[in-house]
């Protein structure tokens, strides 16, 4: 749809195309919209097209043109509604999708009386006299041709070359009117001086007459750069231009007295440093920031006009730092500020502001500490420091470090560790790690002596021997692979996880811990996805806590411990015994970070001056009704049917037992702990056939707690002297953590002795049907003997004791 614009005004109506704009509005005859008056001639506006939008420039003149009641000082684009008021009339422009309507009608409120024009005379100026050579007179009648003689006059020579030269001068007029483009400039907003450069250039009002090709236009304005622009007149009949200038930046002058260099950013970006002068900037809105090392920062928001303004700041920036005094007595000690020194009392130094760790040392006397808080500019007086004599200070490192570090005895920390001890004295000092061989020296300090004594402890290694089927099984340990699993590994002899991988077979991963001197072996089968599918048991599950339980086959093997055997006791008669179904049962005993989950006010408490407490110990000091209630618990958070009934306000088993967690019977107990999963006859203790213990067997009493202990293992030494956290030794051939040792385990019977005589095979035994004492299994951290050690001890009880907890069992149902 082509646009139009409908004209109605003091000369009636009309239309005009785009093409025609701009057009001159005035109440001169040689403005196209005219406007009713006979007042200056001189056009008020101009009307333009630009952009696919019209706009409104003002005249040379405005004569006091007003839009929305502002003057109409620059070019504004047209949206429609818009009122130009002009003292006599008001002209109304409405925007529509055909085009614009232009609407001129006088201004009753406006009427003024408009004076005559006076031809030739400024108004205000007296009438001038009459010009006595201005009189008409009469001459006297000549003949053409004649002079005054009353001879023929001849032809002027020069005439036909002037007529010719008036002819030349209308051919090229008519040429450039034909061939020149009328083009539109407009400036915004509208200059003072306008001029364009580059050819013949004649002006209409806002419009130009213009040979194709490139010009020149320059245009200034108080305020504003000055504008010179390269314009391309192309060949089309009817153009506009819009050109704009720009306002002059403002100048900015910053001082910031007597710190120089300070840093001066405007919305982040660094433009300088104090003293800046003259910088230019942009008319805006400016975020002003001043930073100076160790100086509170200066910021204002900076708003900018332009046209050329000076904007000055002269700021005082404050220090950020404080002069801060130390004395102390006696004086001459050493002052740190965080850690770095600041000279030797009395001191005065400077300081950031903020908190700050001072330190006061000096030979012979304990390091005084304090922290304190310095304020921007304001002095800080410490009191004078008395200093106290020191003790000795040893400072123990370790190769690895994280070793555990007793003086005399006594756990004091792991490495690295700095002591405080009394001086004048020997302190035995022993390091020691598991998978390392212990290390040991002799230290005697003087007061306020400083010394490091580091101990590079030799690793413990142990031979594991891999038999792994299939062939061309990855081997990762720790985390690492080892490519193809090979026949023989040497590991230092501390807990390792080995995963054994294969494309097409189920990954089988196990935790070993070496033992030095002892090589283990371990047999790997992976099955093949097929096999694994054939599984119809998880070899494993895992409680709402996080414990796992694993998988324990059905078997038949004999409970008890012949006569003759040393360290027998009367309670063990011989029986043979059958499992009938797989069961699963407790990797690891159950800890305080899960009894607590279930009853958060627990506590282990402590046993020969150590705590049990810790949330990877095991829980004890917990009997059998707690044990049982807990495993109700856990199978509620499991969604489990109870394996434990109410009977007489007591908890009693429920048998045949349900699919809930529960204790391991006595039976179950012994074969997962001394039988399942070896491919060769049972050993007499956990670690073999013969005492003494082989490092990492278990948690034992032994050197570590031999001060709080009659009865130790003085040739052992599992780094423990009470409880330790849950698997740190070595597990069982059915991967069982802790079955000997830490703690002894309460089982699901009731108590009761066998004879082993004429016995039948026992299937699926559960203890006596009623007593008081429930059959205890496994030894414990202050269990040292030959009798206690061994897998066939057995023992009873009903009530709580600091080295009895437990583990969980559940069956398959």
């Amino acid at each position: 749809m082509s646009l139009h614009i409908a004209v109605r005004d003091a000369a009636g109506a009309r239309d005009f195309t785009p093409e025609q704009l701009p057009v001159a509005i005035g109440v001169g005859g040689d403005s196209p919209i005219r406007l009713p008056g006979t007042g200056n001639p001189a056009p008020v506006a101009f009307l333009g097209f630009s952009g696919g939008k019209f706009f409104l420039q003002p005249g040379a003149t405005p004569q006091g043109a007003t839009v929305g009641g502002a003057p109409l000082t620059e070019s504004r684009w047209l949206e429609g509604g818009e009122v130009l008021r002009v003292p006599g009339c008001i002209v109304t422009f409405a925007v529509g999708a055909d085009g614009l309507q232009v609407s001129v009608e006088p201004d009753d409120a406006d009427n003024v009386t408009v004076p005559p024009v006076v031809t030739m005379t400024e108004p205000g100026a007296p009438e001038a006299e009459p010009d006595p050579d201005d009189v008409i007179k009469p001459v006297e009648f000549q003949r053409v041709g004649m002079q005054t003689d009353g001879t023929r006059r001849r032809p002027f020579p020069v005439r036909g070359a002037v007529l010719a030269g008036a002819v030349a001068i209308l051919a090229v007029s008519a040429w450039f009117m034909f061939s020149a483009r009328s083009v539109a400039i407009l400036v915004s907003p509208a200059p003072e001086a306008l001029s364009v450069e580059g050819g013949l250039a004649i002006r209409f009002g806002p419009r130009y007459l213009l040979l194709p090709g490139q010009y020149r236009v320059r245009a200034s304005l108080p305020e504003y750069d000055l504008l010179e622009e390269t314009v391309e007149v192309d060949d089309s009949r009817s153009q506009t231009i819009q050109l704009f200038m720009v306002r002059l930046p403002d100048r900015l002058f910053i001082s910031s007295g007597d710190v120089t260099g300070a840093r001066v950013s405007l919305d982040g970006e660094e433009i300088g440093e104090t003293p800046l002068e003259d910088y230019p900037v942009k008319p805006g809105s400016y975020r002003l920031e001043v930073d100076a090392d160790r100086y509170v920062g200066y910021a204002e928001d900076l708003d900018v006009n332009g046209g050329g303004s000076i904007l000055e700041r002269e700021l005082s920036l404050v220090p950020d730092w404080a002069p801060v005094t130390v004395t102390s007595a006696p004086p001459g000690a050493l002052v740190l500020a965080d850690g770095e020194e600041q000279g030797t009392t009395p001191a005065e130094f400077e300081l950031d502001s903020g908190r700050h760790e001072l330190e006061i040392r000096k030979a012979g006397f304990k390091t005084w500490r304090q922290n304190v808080e310095v304020e921007p500019a304001t002095p800080l007086v410490l009191p004078e420091v008395s200093m106290r004599p020191s003790d000795g200070t040893l400072v123990v490192k370790s190769q690895p470090s994280g070793a555990t570090v007793l003086v005399d005895g006594e756990y004091r920390g792991r490495s690295p560790l700095r002591l405080e001890l009394d001086p004048g004295r020997s302190y035995r000092v022993e390091v020691s790690q598991a998978g390392y061989k212990p290390a040991t020296g002799s230290i005697r300090l003087r007061s306020g002596q400083t010394r490091t004594e580091s101990f590079r402890l030799e690793a413990v290694t142990g031979e594991v021997n891999l038999q792994v089927a299939p062939d061309g099984v990855e081997l990762v340990l720790d985390g690492e692979s080892r490519g193809a699993a090979p026949a023989q590994l040497e590991l230092v002899a501390i807990p390792h996880r080995l995963e054994f991988r294969k494309a097409g077979y189920v990954t089988q991963t196990v935790t070993v811990k070496p033992t030095p001197g002892i090589p283990q072996r371990l047999e790997i089968r992976l099955l093949t996805q097929e096999e694994a599918a054939l599984a119809a048991i998880p070899k494993s599950v895992t409680t709402a806590l996080g414990s796992t339980l694993v998988l324990v086959p059905g078997g038949q093997f004999t409970l008890g411990s012949p006569r003759g055997e040393p360290g027998r006791r009367a309670n063990e008669g011989l029986r043979e015994v059958k499992i009938s179904n797989p069961f699963y049962i407790g990797v690891r005993e159950i800890t305080n970070r899960e009894f607590r989950e279930f009853r958060g006010g627990h506590t282990s408490g402590t046993a020969i001056g150590y705590g049990l407490d810790g949330d990877d110990y095991p829980a004890v000091r917990v009997n059998w009704q707690d044990a049982a209630a807990f495993c109700n618990w856990l199978s509620n958070q499991d969604s489990l049917k109870a394996a434990y009934k109410t009977d007489s306000g007591r908890l009693v088993p429920i048998w045949p037992p349900t699919n809930g967690y529960r204790l391991p019977t006595e039976a179950e107990w012994a074969w997962a702990a001394r039988y399942a999963g070896r491919d060769r006859p049972p050993q007499r203790y956990p670690w073999g056939d013969a005492m003494p213990p082989t490092p990492g067997s278990g948690n034992f009493a032994d050197m570590s707690a031999r001060a709080g202990l009659q009865q130790v293992l003085m040739s052992y030494n599992d780094d423990y002297p009470v409880t330790a956290p849950v698997g740190r030794f070595r597990p069982s051939p059915l991967g069982l953590l802790d079955a000997a040792g830490n703690v002894s385990e309460w089982t699901n019977d009731l108590y009761r002795t066998y004879t082993g005589v004429n016995e039948p095979v026992a299937m699926d035994p559960i203890g006596a049907e009623e007593g008081r004492y429930y059959v205890i299994r496994g030894s414990s951290w202050r269990q040292g003997s030959i009798s206690e050690l061994r897998w066939t001890w057995r023992d009873s009880a009903d009530e709580a004791r600091p080295d009895l907890g437990f583990r969980i069992a559940r069956s398959i149902n």
